[in-house]
């Protein structure tokens, strides 16, 4: 199982890790290790980019408990290596997600819309709603929502709960697991699951 570090600290760009195992052959490799600051793509949140030791890393995916590591070189076993995440690739899809979260929850307080799935692309994010056409007038409502929103600077947390702990908090909607699930907070303003990478608040960054 790979612990997870983008979990307990979304800034957290570099770190050291144990490699476990490596296969593959040119061009790529899948290198896992025994922990890692690489978040692998999931949620509409493209995976993180980056070097392991100065070997590049080019994708990074998840299977079950273990996050793979797609690198353009071989790493031996065994070492222990430093990672580096692409500083400017993550920043700009946690921006991403963090607006994607507040358009999100306005287009449901504003006109209990909801979000069927999110895409996020290098110069672009889209939001796919249970609606056909949207209102010239509801958009701008959302627009001027959304950038009160931003200037209120609003913190974000995320917290783990348990099933039966769901009933106390305000969910926009029910999360798609049974288990244990992760909830995204943006102050008391929406709360909703969420497994991805955001910043720490609203407010301009």
């Amino acid at each position: 199982m790979t612990q997870r570090l983008y979990r307990q600290d979304p800034l957290l760009l570099e770190f050291d890790a144990r490699v476990e195992s490596v296969e593959g052959k040119e061009p790529h490799w899948r290198v896992i290790l025994d922990r890692t600051a690489f978040y692998p793509e999931g949620g509409g949140q493209p995976a993180d980019q980056g070097t392991l030791d100065g070997v590049p890393v080019v994708d990074v995916r998840e299977e079950k408990d273990r996050v793979i590591h797609i690198t353009a070189g071989p790493l031996p076993e065994g070492r222990t290596v430093h990672g580096v995440v692409n500083a400017p690739r993550r920043h700009h899809f946690m921006q991403q997600h963090t607006g994607q979260h507040v358009i999100s929850a306005v287009f449901w307080k504003e006109a209990s819309l909801v979000t069927q799935s999110v895409h996020m692309g290098e110069d672009e994010t889209t939001i796919d709603l249970d609606v056909a056409q949207l209102r010239d007038e509801l958009l701008e409502k959302v627009m001027r929502r959304v950038d009160a929103v931003i200037t209120a600077d609003l913190g974000l947390d995320a917290v783990e709960a348990a099933p039966e702990e769901l009933a106390r908090f305000s969910l926009r909607k029910p999360p798609p697991v049974d288990g244990p699930v992760r909830l995204v907070l943006i102050g008391e303003f929406d709360c909703v699951g969420c497994c991805g990478l955001h910043l720490p608040s609203t407010g301009p960054s």
